[in-house]
């Protein structure tokens, strides 16, 4: 299998991604200049995401008002794209970046991007999932969140559309990560159920253990969150490595997969980790994080503790009305919208929705309810 023009696979250099996500804060000076670091440091790609807040959630409450302002000021231009695979083609790397909507897949397909990159939060949104299948480039799925049986679906929604060369990522959607949910051995299930490559998209977990480990189980790719401002203390900052961590990262990554000693490198990573090895390793099963990381530091107002099955209902999308809907309106594609938060009927259940009634007056952009007679609103409280 191919990325662009490097080889991966058994016997052949991890594909190591420097995720530079949202830590540019808008400053193109600063995203021109990962470019540079990520090559200087060894990475095969350098990564960036794309989306518009308007298009990704919907402010239901307070704390959703706060996610969504910080979205606000985190897009990424559109024109910064063709400057940027200008810079990457000139250092020797590829860019990559993630989208959010067909929309910003279909632009970054032009702009030619070697391989498409799902991010955990969208792996239940099918539409976007059988919109990349066509394009016949290498996909690249994080799977935060997800249980085995919603990798198998998201898994055969792109391979139904057309993709022969995808890669799931174990990936765990709690900021920081802790070794205790960290399951690498995940990373193996994957790669064994759909006989296809694997790697490991790693959110903030202490320094590089938890790369290093899927290194030596087989990764064939590698993604880490990096700033060049971590004293900033943005909410990307505080769980990203310093790019001087990246590329010390990196020589490791190197000095591993050169090697053919498997256990021997295994019984060295357990020695200088000690028990923080055996709990990153996990238990295999494919399924949400159960343990959760406490949030404490000074960008968040109230410390919580983050877990992968509160994120599954935050992350993902939901389907909701663009436009107000009178009682026996017949609901159609063009008359739906696929936002955060995941409250009331999920993207999954995108299909059964249209050709459906309103069985009353429905309210634009706001939770829904599929019943048999009906799509209805959604009257629960949500917190």
């Amino acid at each position: 299998m191919y990325i662009g023009r490097r080889e991966i696979g058994p016997g052949k250099p991890v594909y190591v991604i420097f995720e530079v996500a949202s830590t540019h804060a808008n400053d193109w000076d600063a995203a021109a200049a990962y470019v540079g670091q990520a090559a200087s440091v060894g990475a095969d790609a350098v990564k960036f995401q794309l989306f518009e807040a308007d298009k990704l959630i919907l402010p239901l409450t307070p704390g959703l008002k706060g996610t969504y302002d910080y979205f606000k000021t985190a897009e990424t231009p559109r024109e910064w794209f063709p400057k940027l695979k200008t810079l990457c083609d000139e250092k020797g790397i590829d860019l990559l970046c993630t989208p959010f909507d067909t929309s910003a897949a279909e632009f970054l397909d032009g702009v030619g991007v070697p391989a498409v990159k799902i991010a955990s939060g969208e792996l239940t949104n099918l539409q976007l999932l059988e919109a990349v299948a066509r394009f016949g480039k290498p996909i690249i799925m994080s799977t935060g969140m997800a249980t085995m049986e919603e990798v198998r679906a998201a898994m055969k929604t792109l391979r139904d559309g057309g993709a022969k060369d995808i890669v799931p990522l174990q990936c765990v959607s709690v900021y920081p990560t802790s070794f205790e949910d960290a399951n690498v051995r995940a990373m193996e299930a994957m790669g064994k159920e759909f006989g296809v490559l694997s790697g490991y998209s790693d959110n903030g977990s202490r320094g590089a253990l938890v790369p290093l480990l899927a290194v030596a189980m087989g990764a064939s790719v590698i993604e880490k969150h990096v700033t060049s401002k971590k004293e900033r203390g943005n909410l990307d900052d505080v769980f990203s490595m310093s790019v001087a961590e990246f590329g010390e990262m990196v020589k490791k990554i190197r000095a591993i997969e050169k090697r053919a000693d498997t256990q021997n490198v295994l019984a060295e990573l357990k020695k200088e980790y000690g028990e923080d090895f055996d709990k990153a390793q996990g238990d295999g099963i494919k399924r949400p994080a159960p343990h959760g990381t406490l949030v404490e530091h000074p960008g968040v107002k109230d410390p919580f503790v983050m877990r992968e099955a509160d994120e599954r209902q935050w992350a993902r999308r939901g389907v909701y009305l663009k436009e107000p809907a009178r009682k026996g309106t017949i609901v159609t594609e063009d008359m739906l919208l696929l936002l955060r938060p995941d409250i009331g009927i999920s993207a999954l259940r995108y299909g059964e929705v249209v050709g459906k009634a309103a069985g009353e007056d429905l309210p634009a952009r706001a939770p829904l309810v599929l019943q048999s007679n009906g799509i209805f609103a959604y009257h629960d409280e949500i917190i």
